[in-house]
Parts: C-alpha cells; sequence; structure tokens
C-alpha cells in the first residue's frame, strides 16, 4: 500500500501525531509519501523527511502558512502533481490546512480515497472571529472522504454543528509509544531538577503547548501566580513556544513570578519532560484530544483540565487523578492546583498508566487507522 500524508504544521502535537503515524505505518511495511509545509518546521520533521526520502517515498514542501494565503493554489497544483504522477492508494490530510488543500484534489481529477484529521476544529474555541466561515469551509471540505475524529466530543461536534454525515467519520484516539512516554523514576525527577537549578524536593508543575490563544496561556499563569507566591516548594515548567510568548513573558514579571517559571522553548525529545514533572495542567480554549495530555497519562501523572470538549474524554476513560476546570476560570484553576497539593498529603496509588496502555497504544490506535485504509482501498477497487 502507497499512503501520502499532507500535514501543516511541521511542529508540536499536530506533527507528533504525524511522525508517530508514519513510523508506525512504515513498521507494517506500508510505502509513505510526505507533503508537509517549512513555514512552521523543526528537526523532527526534517528528520523524517529525510527517513521517507531514504525509504524511496516522494516528499514536497507545500511552503504554506495555516491561514488562507495566494500560496495555497500552486501548492494544491504542485500536489495535484505529486499524486498524479506517484499514484498513491490513500491520501490523509492533517490540521485544517492541510485538510482543504487533500480534500480539494477530489475537484481536480484524483480519485483515491481520502482521509482528514482536523485535530480540533479551529471554530470549536468560544468567541472565534467569522466562526461562521471556517465551520462552512469544513461544512463543504466535509463532504469529501473521510473524517477521522480524535474523540467523541470532536465527532459530535462534527455533526451537530459542521454537518459531517456519520457514516463519514470515525473516532480514533490519538496514540502514543508506551516505550517512550514512561514514569520518571526518582533518580531521572532529581536529575531534572538539578539541570533546572531547582531544589531537589521541588513540586513541579508542567505544561506543554503553544503560547496560543488555543492554550491560553494567561489564564493558566493568573491561576499559577497565588499558588507560586505561597508555596515555596512549587515551580512550574512550560514547555513551547508560539505567538503570545513576549506577551506572556510580561504577564510573569507583573505578577512576580517569572523566577518561579522555567521556559523551554522547543524539546526534540520531550518525554524527559514529562518525567520531570509531578502534575501536568492544561487550559486550553478547545481541543481535539490533546496528545500532551496522552502523554501525561502516559507518564503517570495527575491531570488538571480545562472543562472542554476534547478534554473531556479524560474525565470518562477512569483516571484516578484528573480535575476539570471551567474554561478561562483562573479562580477555579488556583483552587484545583491547591486541592492537588491538599491531595499530595495523602497519596493514592494511581492508574494513569494502566489505562494509556489500554487505550493509547500505537497498536490499538494507529492499528485502527491501517485497518481503515485498508478497507477504503478495497472498497474503491471494488468500484473501480
Amino acid at each position: 500500500m502507497k499512503v501520502l500524508l499532507i500535514s501543516e504544521p511541521g511542529l508540536n502535537g499536530v506533527y507528533r501525531h504525524v511522525e508517530a503515524l508514519a513510523e508506525y505505518l512504515m513498521g507494517k511495511g506500508v510505502q509513505l509519501g510526505l507533503a508537509f509545509s517549512s513555514v512552521r518546521d523543526s528537526d523532527r520533521l526534517h528528520a523524517l523527511v529525510e527517513r521517507i526520502r531514504i525509504a524511496g517515498g516522494p516528499i514536497l514542501d507545500l511552503a504554506v502558512a495555516n491561514n488562507p494565503a495566494p500560496t495555497d493554489l500552486p501548492a494544491l497544483v504542485r500536489l495535484r502533481r505529486l499524486v498524479l504522477s506517484w499514484k498513491p492508494d490513500v491520501l490523509h490530510a492533517h490540521s485544517s490546512k492541510a485538510g482543504v488543500l487533500g480534500r480539494a484534489l477530489k475537484l481536480v481529477g484524483c480519485r483515491q480515497p481520502v482521509f482528514y484529521t482536523p485535530h480540533a476544529y479551529y471554530s470549536m474555541a468560544p468567541d472565534v472571529r467569522f466562526s461562521w466561515i471556517f465551520r462552512e469551509v469544513e461544512r463543504l471540505a466535509g463532504m469529501v472522504g473521510t473524517t477521522i475524529n480524535l474523540c467523541e466530543d470532536e465527532a459530535v461536534y462534527a455533526r451537530k454543528v459542521i454537518g459531517i454525515q456519520a457514516s463519514k467519520q470515525r473516532v480514533i484516539a490519538n496514540a502514543v509509544d508506551l516505550n517512550v512516554f514512561r514514569p520518571g523514576t526518582t533518580e531521572e525527577k532529581q536529575n531534572w531538577r538539578k539541570q533546572h537549578g531547582l531544589p531537589l524536593d521541588a513540586l513541579v508543575l508542567g505544561t506543554v503547548g503553544r503560547y496560543s490563544r488555543q492554550k491560553d496561556p494567561f489564564t493558566l499563569y493568573r491561576a499559577l501566580a497565588p499558588i507560586l507566591q505561597r508555596e515555596a516548594q512549587v515551580w512550574f515548567a512550560h514547555l513551547g513556544e508560539g505567538e503570545l510568548f513576549e506577551p506572556t513573558r510580561v504577564l510573569w514579571r507583573e505578577l512576580g513570578i517569572e523566577n518561579k517559571v522555567i521556559s523551554i522553548r522547543y524539546d526534540s525529545a520531550p518525554a524527559g519532560f514529562y518525567r520531570g514533572l509531578d502534575a501536568f495542567v492544561l487550559s486550553s480554549r478547545y481541543e481535539g484530544l490533546a496528545l500532551s495530555a496522552i502523554e501525561a497519562v502516559a507518564s503517570d501523572l495527575p491531570l488538571i483540565l480545562s472543562d472542554v470538549p476534547g478534554n473531556r474524554e479524560f474525565q470518562r476513560i477512569g483516571l484516578s487523578h484528573v480535575a476539570a476546570v471551567p474554561v478561562g476560570d483562573a479562580v477555579a484553576l488556583t483552587h484545583a492546583i491547591g486541592l492537588w497539593l491538599e491531595d499530595r498529603k495523602t497519596p493514592r496509588p494511581t492508574n494513569h498508566r494502566a489505562v494509556a496502555e489500554a487505550c493509547f497504544s500505537r497498536e490499538h490506535c494507529y492499528g485502527r487507522v491501517l485497518a481503515e485504509y485498508q478497507a477504503a482501498v478495497a472498497r474503491h477497487a471494488s468500484c473501480a
């Protein structure tokens, strides 16, 4: 089988999903091609490009950003040329820009089965300007191919708000490499603290995510400020970068917590970051099914999450240590962190690692994706 993955961006959670799916598929003998964008890239993207190139798969830099732009049309022309020449059996597009381009191929003569993983619809965020435009684009594009939603909340939104037909949907969760993302040992935690100049007995909360409107760092740090100011033992670590990084730094200074925040802009191997934490916090305004939260579950970390579609999935799967707070509510988030600190005084065993093994293994999740590819190819062949 030949599969063309189409992805924008080339970093953060969307890309790491694509990278992991690519590795799984290649391990199953699938021939891969990759259409990507260097506008938002990373060293991991370059490494994947090289692996696919060495394996003989085609590579195409679409050179598009996530916003609509004049470069989108020539990118579609080049993408069509690649599909017509290489003749993949399946096309699988990831995130909104790649999703539009991948599904538009049907309009320009490409007949392969198409899959689309939105990784959270942009219009799911509250108070998005011109959200009806994004919904309409997704509705029209959703008439093409099969949408793979990452959780039931996202699937319900797709059906009830966007208008995607249930017959054109599948719900398959993000997967995590359980050999890489695992609980940290005492020695690993202490070494991480030494590396970052923290006391060995420090309690470290952390998050992984872009400094962006979606992840809502302003609410996060307003909630953290009373805790960091009051609890000398508590620190916060943030792995990520983004357009709101500088305004967030200004907020740290205004809140007087800059010296209690460990900022790591990029880490090509983030598993060690999770092993250094004691709990994981996510303040998103909306999610599909956050890969960072799954990685935290695999690392056996307690979760404190905003109560939004996508994050609610973690309340349904039987986790022992998960708290949910209203989106944008800094006071409630402060309270939830305080309850976590109290809970530590009478420790309870956590089941998060066991849940990750049951729900989020690569074989369990990506095996289902591969089965969908195979079924679609068989249907396509029978109709040819």
